[in-house]
């Protein structure tokens, strides 16, 4: 008798190998206790695959390719003329059958600036992982090598053993301008988990050559609901004329089907070519979401429609029965609200009693000794998280949806995906892209969009990264896709007042004050909660430092309402230093004192990209300016009024009232994406804008 794992063959093996002399006991206990049998089968047949992919693996370690003269003198890439370093090679291979993922880079040096790739971070992933055979070298240009140093791989297990939680980096050794970086690494996962990767075929640095290999597990797979594995589903985003191969179970090279409920592996393969750098323009969308790459998923589900459907609804049951606890809410909200209350009125009350909970996500959460001290138990339902007076944004947000339920209000939760990050892609089968919780209430017969587990947002706004963000929620007879709407520009609102007088020298003094409304208020406001009141302080006369003109000195007097977002967080500043330039008997002024400092936006010509703000704003400044007694205005700058599609507008301008100058800016950005050919529009815009803050008032000295 004879069995094949792979390219290994073992004969005879009920003849003379006495580690297997009680063959038949073996098969006995397979007739009697078949899964206990498949799992021993497969630890042997691991082992055994182990051992013949990592002996070669071993004896390869230092078999590296020879060094490619071509390579070695190269100076530039003539497709990426301006790029600090390239990929030369990149080749992933994840074995399903080992729960292992390989990599293997091959990278060239092309600039200063590229030596920082020297670094490589081995990014923590939410599964446990090892890290083995991790090995490299630097190739010079003369051919010279500099081996990794064999300590390397240690102190890198070592941290991952103190910290396995955060990203692991080791460095390649001597690297110069010109060098061939090589290294390898394989990942190893845990053998309860079924690895299904994600091939990111563009990246960060222009890629010459790719290949990318996964071979499916053979092993039986359930969901958390019991139901069996039937699929293995792939997303391709790629561009034209690169394609996924799927190359079937006899590809995969491996032992067919084996026991009673294993299956045969499927495999497949992609090679790619002179792939660009991901775009590197100045607000971009979320860049992650959009480059070339393939999604693998394990799924029972044979199209995206029946997952979503189903779970959706797995999603929506569990939410409401942890929002099942009608008596605590029917009492919470009978203790909050008035029966007169209208249903806005009665909303924003309970609104306010769920903000008013400590939100640990901005604090810290609490362990289960923590909580088992405090006398509590695991949170099961919403009034778990009453007696508490705390959770996580989610849970804050769930309880909320279920106080307007018991208010008699129609309620739902809305899981979405956050636009710092990521863009929803309903083609893709994964909960796990939904991010966050917000809220969707019926209120007076129409729908509005809240935001309760994001500590401080006012009522009836979202915060900046929900806004447009799109996701899954519930309605009365199930899930569907939905998108958040957008917050009001004209509520994100900064507004700066300066009451200044200058001396005869160009020296100012006074006061300035500063409104903030909306998402720019929120900002600070979360801020404040991970600082202390000291670093708050600094941080604002900072940032207000930064704007102004060179050499003016900020002090902050006082900061008003920072934990109040029903009012607007307003800060007093004591402003002193020159503002005018003189050039003997005149003296220039700048118009616009709080963008002295502002960068150029939008100065390349082309565009490939949509511009991407994160929000709508809307800035208003008024800078009064008491004149010194012995100087008049000679030339004021004529107040100007840009607009583009009524998308952006900008006025500026100057008039005098007696000897006080006043200069006025408004600005408002009406939306968050331009496309790529509204690219012109903007740049025109932005052109005119920063011709306009450069202005200056021009005073003379009279006789």
């Amino acid at each position: 008798m004879s069995i094949t794992f792979g390219s290994v063959r073992f004969n005879n093996l009920s003849g003379p190998f006495h580690g297997l002399r009680y063959h038949r006991s073996i098969v006995r206990c397979f007739l009697r206790f078949p899964e206990r049998f498949v799992r021993i089968f497969k630890l042997l047949k691991t082992l055994i695959l182990t051992a013949g992919l990592l002996l070669p693996a071993l004896a390869h370690a230092d078999d590296w390719l020879p060094p490619n003269p071509q390579e070695l003198s190269m100076t530039v890439e003539p497709a990426a003329p301006n790029a600090a370093a390239i990929y030369l090679y990149r080749e992933e291979i994840c074995d399903g059958r080992l729960n292992t993922k390989t990599i293997y880079v091959r990278l060239k040096i092309l600039s200063e600036e590229g030596r920082k790739y020297a670094d490589v971070e081995i990014p923590y992933e939410h599964w446990y992982f090892a890290i083995e055979n991790l090995n490299g070298r630097t190739i010079h240009r003369d051919g010279s090598i500099v081996p990794l140093a064999a300590n390397a791989y240690q102190e890198m297990i070592a941290r991952r053993n103190k910290d396995p939680y955060q990203n692991q980096t080791f460095s390649l050794p001597d690297v110069q301008v010109g060098s061939v970086l090589e290294y390898r690494y394989t990942l190893r996962y845990s053998e309860y988990s079924a690895i299904a990767p994600t091939w990111y075929v563009q990246g960060e640095l222009f890629l010459r050559k790719a290949h990318f290999r996964f071979v499916t597990t053979d092993a039986p797979l359930m969901t958390g609901r019991e139901e069996g594995i039937r699929t293995v589903a792939f997303l391709p985003i790629l561009p034209q004329g690169v394609t996924v191969k799927r190359l079937g179970p006899q590809s995969a090279g491996i032992l067919g089907q084996i026991g009673v409920r294993s299956r045969q592996p499927d495999a497949f393969e992609l090679d790619a070519e002179n792939i660009p750098a991901e775009p590197d323009e100045e607000y971009l969308p979320p860049v992650h979401s959009l480059t070339f790459r393939v999604y693998f998923i394990y799924s029972p589900y044979h199209t995206t429609a029946e997952y979503w459907e189903k779970e959706g609804k797995y999603w929506s049951d569990d939410l409401n029965q942890f929002m099942n606890a009608k008596k605590p809410l029917s009492e919470m909200v009978s203790q909050l609200t008035l029966p007169s209350d209208n249903e806005d009125q009665r909303l924003q009350k309970l609104y306010n009693a769920v903000m008013a909970y400590e939100n640990s996500d901005f604090t810290r959460e609490r362990s289960r000794r923590e909580e088992k001290k405090e006398g509590f138990k695991e949170v099961r339902t919403v009034k778990d998280i009453m007696a508490r007076q705390r959770g996580s944004s989610d849970d804050l947000t769930l309880l909320f949806v279920a106080l307007a339920r018991a208010s008699g209000m129609k309620a739902y939760v809305m899981a979405i995906t956050n636009r710092d990050k990521e863009i929803f892609n309903p083609n893709l089968m994964s909960m796990a892209q939904l991010d966050d919780y917000i809220a969707i209430v019926n209120v007076d017969g129409k729908e509005r969009f809240f935001d309760p587990g994001e500590r401080y947002c006012p009522y009836g706004q979202l915060h900046w990264k929900h806004t447009m963000g799109g996701g899954i929620r519930q309605t009365e007879t199930g899930t569907t896709f939905a998108n958040a709407p957008d917050n009001l520009y004209s509520r994100s609102r900064t507004v700066r007042v300066a009451d200044l007088t200058m001396g005869p020298d160009g020296r100012v003094t006074g006061k300035l004050r500063v409104g903030y409304s909306g998402v720019p208020a929120l900002a600070w406001r979360q801020g404040a909660l991970k600082a202390d009141q000291t670093e708050v302080e600094r941080d604002m006369e900072h940032a207000m430092q930064a704007m102004l003109p060179s050499g003016i000195t900020v002090k902050l007097d006082s900061v008003q309402y920072l934990d109040d977002p029903s009012k607007q967080l307003v800060t007093s500043f004591s402003i002193e230093g020159p503002l005018a330039i003189p050039s003997g008997k005149r003296m220039f002024v700048p118009c616009e004192i709080f963008q002295a400092n502002a960068r150029p936006m939008f100065t390349q010509p082309h565009r490939t990209m949509p511009v991407y703000f994160n929000y709508g704003y809307q800035e208003i400044d008024q800078i009064s300016i008491t004149l010194p007694a012995a100087f008049a205005t000679e030339s004021v700058p004529q107040k100007e009024k840009f607009t583009m599609q009524q998308l952006a507008e900008m006025q500026e301008g100057a008039t005098m009232k007696g000897n006080t100058m006043v200069l006025t800016r408004d600005f408002q950005l009406g939306a968050v994406i331009f496309k790529a050919e509204e690219y012109d529009a903007l740049h025109s815009f932005y052109a005119n804008v920063l011709h306009k803050d450069q202005e200056q008032v021009i005073l003379r000295a009279s006789n």
